[in-house]
């Protein structure tokens, strides 16, 4: 959808740091300058939708994830050098799209910081926080 557009940002740093958006669910924000983009329930494939969106911002990404919704199947080369985006990996990273099947290239290129986590020693399914980054998508 948006492949290739060297320019694209969701939202400006001042909104990120104005409102609480980089939490679940993302609150629509009453505001004529703010991307309030949302994913249909029907939406299965996010395949290149921001493929070499450079000038995307982690906070940007972080949104975009958090977004996401279990009838998402397709990651492939979403966030494909997206060099921008410097968001931090956390352990839940795909919480939102557990029926994710293929991330081919998801983020290759991006500004992605951080490590992939591992399942904790003290592992507990009803504890979300002792999940590793891809307990969360078991169809993978």
């Amino acid at each position: 959808m948006f492949s290739g557009c060297t320019g694209l940002r969701l939202n400006n740093d001042s909104v990120y740091n104005t409102y609480p958006l980089l939490s679940y669910p993302v609150p629509f924000i009453n505001n004529e300058w703010v991307c309030n983009i949302r994913f249909a329930n029907t939406l299965n494939s996010l395949e290149e939708m921001f493929s070499g969106c450079r000038t995307l911002t982690g906070n940007d990404f972080t949104m975009v994830m958090l977004l996401l919704h279990d009838g998402i199947t397709n990651l492939v080369k979403t966030f494909l050098n997206c060099s921008g985006a410097d968001a931090i990996i956390k352990y839940d990273l795909f919480r939102h799209c557990p029926n994710v099947t293929n991330i081919s290239s998801f983020c290759e290129g991006a500004g992605i910081k951080g490590g992939i986590y591992s399942r904790m020693p003290d592992y507990n399914s009803n504890d979300t926080t002792t999940y590793g980054t891809f307990d969360f998508i078991r169809n993978l």
